[in-house]
């Protein structure tokens, strides 16, 4: 048995990827993969990249990948609310 003042569940709900509904998305002729199912392979440096969707793994990768690339676009229906990203120290 196990006590604890705060349970975090990180069961993960990316075990069914969910596509958005954009008319014209099979067409697309760049490179794209959905975040939980990340391409290492693939190098993004110097590439225009957008981002669907913005929730909480974007807030992850997202401040990664913009000092990176070309240019960093976030699509999103609906703004999150987050606080600021504190950093160790390096």
């Amino acid at each position: 048995m196990f006590e604890a003042q705060v349970v975090v569940s990180a069961l993960g709900m990316f075990n069914n990827l969910v596509w958005p509904k954009i008319p014209g998305i099979t067409d697309f002729k760049g490179n794209y993969f959905h975040s939980a199912r990340w391409d290492h392979q693939h190098d993004l440096s110097g590439k225009r990249v957008g981002v669907i969707g913005v929730a909480a793994s974007c807030i992850q990768f997202a401040p990664e990948l913009a000092p990176k690339v070309k240019q960093l676009s976030l699509f999103q229906r609906t703004a999150n609310w987050v606080l600021p990203r504190r950093q160790a120290a390096e």
